[in-house]
């Protein structure tokens, strides 16, 4: 398959997704290689190249796009900035990965994967969720018909494991940063129902801020709240079938549960405590699942594996990442797809 340069814009060694997720998925996909990386000081710049064992580093991210070296892009830094990395990236004309949301809104993320489109550069989104090798096998499983024709579907899922916020993502209770409970958590849940039983309609969503503030580790202040912190939605499954599903934050006892109940059994799908406090998100804890037919119950479980928590997901989106470059086919998740999702959380504002 040949091997490909992968230039990370926001590969702080000290926050961020990159060193947590990125690196080491990437470490674990044959093909692809950290041929660079790029954050605002020269000094983290470079100590992350270090630690990734002499790949080129650069403070401009336009220059990590242009290097001979880099391949495909990647953008793991803050949602507001992305519109702008992307924007600068495309000129170099190499495939882009951004994380999840694609834009800091529905028009941001149609206008990105626009004039992705117009230059004629392939862009995928890191939509990892859905490449949880349970949730895959839950979905072949629905797919063949397993359940019969679906009756009925529930989710539900909390964010965060108690009433204190972590300090290092106080951020995302600021709607203007477009990472809260309803763009990244409600949007990877929902990808992931879609996934799951392609083709769901909502039919009603609502949202709604609860409280005001929150109180913050580390800080005699409690930050400000103004991203929504519940979601509902009212959904068509199937035929016929309906669904519900509820996203919050500052459950101690937190968990993400989805129930798919059909004519014929019933699959509950369930993520277990990975150690990954503060954050519990349904696209990176590992799920569990129990299907239960007439034939007997079998249940479903994440094989061993060695990679960080964190990084296993994303280890099997850049799989078909590197596969879609190698062979030209499009199987991991992309702008469109994203700018799709951007517009079904369009209802919950």
């Amino acid at each position: 398959m040949g091997e490909f340069g992968v230039g990370i814009i926001g590969a702080s060694p000290d926050s961020g997704w990159a060193f947590g997720a990125h690196v080491p998925a990437i470490a674990a996909t044959p093909g692809l290689r950290v041929a660079a990386v790029a954050t605002t000081r020269e000094e983290s710049a470079r100590r992350a190249a270090d630690l990734l064992g002499g790949a080129e580093w650069f403070t401009d991210p336009v220059a990590l796009a242009g290097s001979a070296a880099v391949d495909l892009v990647v953008v793991s830094v803050r949602v507001p900035r992305h519109r702008e990395l992307i924007m600068a990236a495309l000129p170099a004309g190499k495939p882009i990965l951004s994380e999840w949301p694609l834009g800091a809104s529905t028009a941001e993320a149609e206008e990105i994967a626009e004039a992705a489109r117009s230059a004629g550069v392939r862009g995928f989104v890191v939509l990892q969720g859905r490449c949880d090798p349970v949730i895959s096998e839950a979905r072949n499983l629905v797919a063949s018909g397993a359940l019969g024709e679906l009756q009925a579907l529930s989710a539900r899922s909390s964010r965060t494991p108690g009433t204190v916020f972590p300090a290092e993502l106080a951020y995302t209770l600021d709607a203007a940063n477009a990472a809260g409970t309803l763009e990244v958590h409600g949007g990877h849940l929902l990808d992931l129902l879609d996934h799951l039983v392609p083709g769901l309609e909502v039919i009603d969503a609502t949202s709604s801020l609860v409280r005001t503030t929150y109180p913050v580790t580390g800080s005699d202040e409690p930050a400000a709240v103004t991203a929504p912190e519940v979601l509902s939605a009212t959904l068509r499954v199937g035929r016929s079938g309906i669904g519900s599903v509820t996203a919050w934050d500052g459950d101690p006892a937190g968990s993400t549960v989805i129930v798919l109940q059909g004519l014929d059994g019933r699959l509950e799908l369930r993520t277990a405590d990975p150690g990954m406090a503060p954050l519990r998100q349904p696209q990176m804890a590992p799920f569990h699942g129990t299907l239960v037919t007439a034939s007997g119950t079998r249940e479903l479980a994440p094989a061993a594996s060695d990679l960080p928590v964190a990084a296993r997901n994303p280890a099997a989106l850049y799989r078909l990442v590197a596969e879609d470059l190698a062979n030209g086919t499009t199987t991991a998740p992309t702008f469109e797809q994203a700018v799709t999702l951007h517009r079904r959380l369009d209802p919950f504002r």
